[in-house]
C-alpha cells in the first residue's frame, strides 16, 4: 500500500512510502527514525493514536518542541482510539537530540 507522509519540522519533507497493510502508525514512524515522543501523526488532518493500523490517507508528521531558559520542555500527547487526549509536558536539562 502506498502512503504519501509529509514532516513538519523545521521545514516540509515529503515522500510516497509503501506500507504494509497491517502496519501501524508508530510502526511507520520507527521505520523513518523518528521518535514517537516528539511527534503528533495527523490523517487527512485528525490526530490519530500510534496504535492504529494505517490507511491509504495522507500522513501529516508534526514535531512538537518547545524550549525555554532552564533547558527543554517536551510534550508528550497520547490519543486513545476514542480521540480522546491527555497531554504530559516534561522538562529536561541540556542537549535533547532531535531527529530530523
Amino acid at each position: 500500500m502506498k502512503v504519501k507522509v509529509k514532516i513538519l519540522s523545521g521545514g516540509v519533507k515529503e515522500q510516497i512510502m509503501d506500507v504494509d497493510a497491517d502496519e501501524t502508525y508508530e510502526e511507520l514512524l520507527h521505520s523513518l527514525h523518528i521518535n514517537p515522543e516528539i511527534v503528533i501523526v495527523f490523517r487527512s488532518g485528525v490526530p490519530v493514536p500510534l496504535d492504529e493500523k494505517l490507511t491509504c490517507d495522507d500522513v501529516d508528521i508534526l514535531r512538537v518542541v518547545t524550549g525555554g531558559n532552564y533547558g527543554y520542555a517536551r510534550k508528550s500527547i497520547t490519543i486513545n482510539s476514542h480521540n480522546e487526549f491527555n497531554i504530559m509536558e516534561t522538562a529536561t536539562k541540556g542537549t535533547v537530540d532531535i531527529n530530523e
